[in-house]
């Protein structure tokens, strides 16, 4: 498939660009290159820039941008088959000081690739939402279906719900074929440092307080992210028109907070005395946890990385990374006394 990945360049895009490479589609990548925007050619050789990835900037806020964009790469990689559509204002603390951003971004956004796919003609449409559209579960509650109604608890998520429920209209008014695709909290290498993985991660190796809202005790279900990649590219190559799917561990890979964090430490072989208790996010939901009995037996997916080894794969990225910088920082310094000298 020719495939056109809106915010192909960030952390999950990324990913899913490698994997769909590696499956042998031609991509197309719509990017406004903004927060997150960073991850790209860090799993993309130069060599394949431009001839199995095609990478445009641009802002899907903006109708005509878009349109002379997929212009651009059609010309390229030819007539596009499929859109998966990621790019997002994904931070929820952000939202919450700012919700404006998100809603131009996630519903008005969504909005322009949706005429833009029904003007073309292009063959699927998929929508990347998330588990937060279903709001908070409560202690033990059963894990959110694809059936089970919307209560979005922040402008985040509200914003995602709302530019789901567009898509999904667009399929039932225009038969525009979309796929929409629920998925848990994603971890892994080149994640944007504000999330919870990286920055409990950074501040662990600079030896800063890591800072856990409330008492950590708040449960999400983690995936790892090439689980995710996958588990997109099948929906894309198999999955029904007009279908949800939830994507995540299925509940084996629950967490609190405070684990996650006390985990990461342990990796790390640095001390929880690190660990600072602040001040709980406004409307905190207590618990994310999607059911995927659906993806699994109608498309056989299920997630291979365990969140054991998804976060030793994490940390040890992220380690590499950091003795990288240490030794180039004493190279300078070694440069710099000799040419004082």
């Amino acid at each position: 498939m020719n495939i056109i990945i809106t915010g192909g360049r960030g952390f999950i895009g990324s990913n899913l660009t490698k994997k769909a490479i590696e499956k042998g589609h031609k991509v197309g990548i719509l990017d406004a290159g903004l927060i997150g925007a960073n991850a790209l050619l860090s799993v993309i050789s130069p060599s394949q820039m431009d001839v199995e990835c095609v990478n445009q900037f641009c802002n899907i806020n903006n109708p005509e941008t878009v349109s002379k964009s997929i212009d651009e790469i059609e010309l390229i990689i030819g007539k596009t088959d499929c859109i998966i559509h990621l790019a997002a204002e994904t931070h929820v603390d952000r939202s919450i000081s700012n919700s404006k951003p998100f809603v131009e971004t996630n519903v008005g956004g969504t909005m322009n690739m949706l005429e833009e796919t029904m003007k073309r003609g292009i063959s699927k449409f998929v929508h990347m939402s998330t588990d937060e559209v279903y709001g908070a579960l409560q202690g033990d509650s059963k894990s959110s279906k694809e059936t089970d109604a919307f209560r979005p608890s922040s402008p985040y998520s509200a914003s995602k719900a709302g530019g789901e429920l567009l898509a999904m209209s667009y399929f039932v008014t225009h038969k525009l074929p979309v796929l929409v695709v629920r998925s848990s909290n994603n971890f892994g290498p080149l994640q944007y440092h504000e999330k919870l993985v990286p920055l409990m991660i950074k501040n662990a190796l600079a030896d800063i307080q890591l800072p856990v809202y409330g008492e950590g005790k708040n449960i999400r279900d983690w995936l790892y992210v090439e689980d995710c990649a996958n588990a997109l590219l099948l929906i894309a190559e198999k999955g029904k028109i007009g279908e949800a799917y939830n994507i995540g561990s299925g509940g084996n890979n629950e967490k609190e907070n405070i684990h996650v964090v006390k985990t990461l430490l342990s990796l790390l072989k640095k001390p929880e005395s690190l660990i600072k208790f602040v001040e709980d996010r406004k409307g905190h939901d207590f618990r994310y946890s999607v059911c995927i009995d659906k993806i699994k037996e109608e498309l056989g997916w299920s997630p291979a990385v365990s969140f054991e080894a998804g976060l030793e794969k994490t940390v040890n990225y992220y380690l590499t990374r950091y003795n990288e910088d240490v030794e180039k920082k004493k190279l300078s310094e070694r440069f710099k006394r000799k040419a004082v000298s």
